[in-house]
């Protein structure tokens, strides 16, 4: 009983672990759908961080 808890606590890590992953997202993944997509991240991102620069920590 208490390997079925370990295996299934295991399970559930792994499910979550997984969840938080990228999911095959990289640089270049909007180049056709929104070319300017990257710009604007990038733009807002600098922007955000200026104006509290503890949330680059977060990021």
């Amino acid at each position: 009983m208490a390997f079925t808890k370990h295996i299934l606590v295991i399970l559930v890590l792994l499910g979550v672990f997984n969840m938080c992953n990228a999911q095959g997202l990289k640089l270049g993944f909007y180049k056709k759908t929104c070319p300017s997509a990257e710009a604007i991240v990038k733009r807002e991102t600098a922007r955000i961080i200026s104006v509290a620069p503890t949330l680059a920590a977060l990021c």
